[in-house]
């Protein structure tokens, strides 16, 4: 009961928060300062940037641009990238699962080796290609419902295209109470409640590689795949660069999008504004009294460990795991103003993978919102990453289609 009374106070405690603005004043940089920003490798002062293995960023072509609006321009039709329709995630597994539905899903599960059910949407669509989508924190699977429409088609966007399979992390995913089934009752876990997120089973990064393994293991076993790819954002990414780290080989090429570095920097960001946490595009509480008052960002922390009983003090950091990686091609997508990951810890991922084949396309949007924002140029990007050989064939590519 004490718990239940703490958690009340808090609650009511953020509905009581005054807010006391800061008055600034915007100094647009100075062409001096434009320019000496210009000589470093990732200048941030385009639109979308392309940076590509060791060469200097450069912005990404207006034609380039409109090559992928005209080539994929029927993405726009889609339901799944329509983010009121998305987030419904009940609507969005039964659209998946509809028999009506000429590209329909169907549900699998997995056990990891320390005895997890990871629970899947399979998109088998006779290829010998497989994206595997790891999504973002408390996030279910049926958010990264974008991919599946994204990799419908190949890269020509008149053929089919690969499989996809949605996955939920252990402690993730719409798993909708059944009175029979007691595991579905989760009605005394405060974090379940709250994030949608079972605390009994997430470790917050410190075991979901076990996760990740598993998946693409099974996934390899099931069908003699050609090629597996691992489509990733946020948390996802986080976990899927630390298990190629520790496996290497597990998949043949990585997308990341709006990656981690470590769980206490993200931390470190929802302490001084908490709303980062259900709005991690905007935040919106960093500027309130009481969030900036010591007391209170210890309280929040403690109610992290003691109410809902989170793993928040794993010492993971991603930079420790990338110099493992030597020879997996990696395409980041970063949005150059992301509250969630700031520019200097994107450069530190950069900069700590070896792998010469690196390639990172950087943005204007908020965090992970770049497969809705600029969904023509994700794919264009993705799949012109996914089918060349080497980082000239990625480069002699896209210079094919600028010329």
């Amino acid at each position: 009961m004490t718990q239940y009374k703490a958690f009340f106070i808090f609650s009511l405690m953020l509905t009581m928060v005054i807010v006391q603005a800061d008055v600034s004043v915007f100094v647009p940089p100075s062409v001096v300062e434009l320019e000496q920003q210009k000589q470093k490798q990732i200048s941030y002062v385009y639109k979308t940037e392309l940076v590509v293995g060791s060469e200097q960023g450069r912005e990404i072509a207006e034609k380039l641009e409109d090559y992928a609006k005209n080539l994929y321009g029927y993405l726009n039709d889609s339901p799944y990238f329509k983010t009121s329709f998305v987030r419904n995630v009940k609507a969005v597994r039964q659209h998946h699962l509809d028999t009506s539905n000429p590209d329909k899903g169907r549900l699998i599960s997995i056990d990891t080796k320390d005895g997890i059910e990871i629970k899947c949407t399979y998109f088998d669509r006779g290829s010998d290609e497989l994206v595997i989508v790891g999504s973002g924190f408390t996030n279910e699977r049926e958010i990264m419902t974008p991919f599946v429409e994204m990799f419908k088609n190949d890269i020509t966007g008149k053929h089919k295209g690969k499989d996809v399979l949605l996955f939920d992390f252990r402690g993730h995913g719409y798993d909708p109470a059944d009175i029979c089934a007691p595991s579905t009752w989760f009605a005394v876990d405060l974090a379940k409640n709250t994030f949608g997120m079972d605390a009994r089973h997430s470790k917050l990064g410190e075991v979901e590689d076990r996760d990740i393994v598993a998946v693409v293991n099974a996934m390899r076993a099931y069908k003699n795949y050609k090629h597996v790819y691992g489509v990733s954002v946020c948390y996802g990414s986080f976990i899927f660069l630390k298990a190629q780290a520790m496996h290497p080989g597990l998949f043949d090429k990585i997308v990341v999008d709006g990656c981690w570095d470590s769980l206490e920097k993200v931390m470190s960001k929802l302490r001084h504004d908490i709303k980062l946490l259900c709005k991690p595009q905007t935040g919106g509480w960093k500027d309130y009294w009481l969030s900036r008052q010591e007391w209170f960002q210890e309280m929040l922390f403690w109610c992290a460990r003691h109410i809902w009983a989170l793993n928040i003090d794993h010492d993971i950091f991603l930079t420790d795991y990338l110099p493992s990686i030597h020879k997996t091609p990696v395409l980041f997508f970063y949005g150059k103003n992301d509250l969630m990951v700031y520019r200097n810890e994107f450069e530190e991922l950069w900069n700590a993978l070896p792998t010469s084949y690196k390639v990172a396309v950087i943005t204007s949007n908020p965090h992970v919102m770049n497969q809705y924002k600029q969904k023509e140029l994700y794919k264009l990007m993705c799949e012109t990453f996914f089918t060349s050989s080497s980082l000239d064939d990625f480069k002699k590519q896209l210079h094919t289609i600028e010329s």
